[in-house]
């Protein structure tokens, strides 16, 4: 009572939910935190005590309206997320708190697994009202409780939270891999978006970058804090080095391979006519190739081209110089090798055949 008489001591901390593809702060969730001089509890125990009392909607709805308020103070092109137990949306109170507000952009409902929903129609029902109004809808701690495909599939939410017992210690459990993978896959054919949680170790962020999860939060992105917190700069460089490396293993260099450089102006020599060689200027960049006793003007492209765009440029390269290979180079510009054209297209036929992993349904 004392908690909720005195709104101050309700406290919600934010920690940022970061952009894994390009390390910049999607969003924040907001955690409750309750300020007394006379309890030192954790939040779940608030709540658990509050709907014992049979105080837990009022308890709700102090966080749910402090929660709207730090919508509008987050930084711009951002979302806020608050837990909410589906239980209490049935709740009269909290339904029209929400359906009373006239826009709900940029507010995303989590829904915690740790009831069982009686109405699940009520539940979808209410829901569909809260999106017309702009909200999201998160799962939250996805593979544990109650959580089940049915479920999900009748909430059909936005985001898909993967619960932070599968997320530590990822890059040393096959297991957990496979069950990120799933989630994963699931979440895509329902057109949602997966948030990584718990991700403390710099292992583990390379082991879900790697499996393409995009959104992720853990204490080594950052840590819940009392106000609004950029993506840190050592997370922002370690996500733009995954980045590159997951460009690069998807993009041309994986179909590279290596070449003998010469300065411009020596004699690579004929080597019985089938030498193969990249001419460079003072720079080590590419200027020339030759191939088979001819020189020819070098095509370059980096390492984490698409090799579709790839192809598309070489066709329109004057008849003579069509199939030449295309030089492969770093993001320096020098040469890291080259990719020979019937290479090129054995990659496009793959893909149009769905045999190319990371590019199929």
């Amino acid at each position: 009572m004392r908690v909720l008489r005195d709104e101050s001591a309700v406290v919600l901390h934010r920690q940022p939910i970061i952009d894994l593809r390009r390390g910049v702060t999607a969003g924040f969730e907001l955690l409750a935190r309750f300020a007394d001089r006379e309890v030192d509890a954790p939040p779940h125990h608030w709540f658990g005590a509050a709907y014992r009392l049979g105080l837990g909607p009022q308890l709700e709805s102090a966080v749910l309206r402090r929660a709207l308020r730090l919508r509008d103070e987050a930084p711009p092109n951002t979302f806020v997320t608050v837990n909410l137990d589906p239980a209490a949306l049935a709740v009269p109170e909290i339904g029209q708190l929400l359906l009373g507000e006239a826009r709900l952009h940029r507010l995303v409902i989590e829904l915690t697994e740790h009831t069982e929903v009686d109405d699940i129609g009520r539940l979808g029902w209410l829901l569909d009202r809260l999106r017309e109004r702009g909200a999201l809808v998160a799962v939250d701690d996805a593979g544990t409780g109650y959580a089940s495909l049915a479920r999900l599939l009748a909430v059909r939410p936005q985001f898909v939270k993967i619960d932070q017992a599968f997320v530590r210690g990822i890059a040393e459990d096959p297991a957990k891999r496979a069950l990120v993978e799933l989630v994963g896959h699931f979440a895509s054919r329902v057109d949602a978006w997966v948030i990584a949680e718990g991700i403390e170790t710099a292992e583990d962020l390379d082991e879900v970058v790697r499996l393409g999860v995009p959104l992720g939060q853990g204490f080594l992105l950052n840590p819940p804090a009392a106000d609004f917190q950029a993506c840190p700069a050592g997370v922002r460089e370690q996500l733009a080095r995954l980045a590159g490396d997951r460009d690069a293993a998807a993009g041309l260099g994986r179909l590279a391979e290596p070449v003998s450089c010469v300065p411009l102006g020596d004699h690579p020599g004929d080597g019985g006519g089938n030498r193969l060689a990249v001419l460079v200027d003072a720079h080590g960049r590419p200027v020339r190739v030759w191939l088979r006793g001819r020189v020819l003007p070098a095509m370059a492209a980096t390492a984490a081209c698409d090799p579709v765009d790839v192809a598309l440029r070489a066709m329109v390269r004057p008849t003579e110089e069509r199939f030449a290979p295309v030089v492969v180079t770093g993001e320096d510009g020098r040469p890291v090798g080259i990719v020979r054209m019937e290479r090129l297209v054995t990659e496009l036929a793959q893909r149009a055949r769905g045999a190319v992993p990371g590019q199929g349904a």
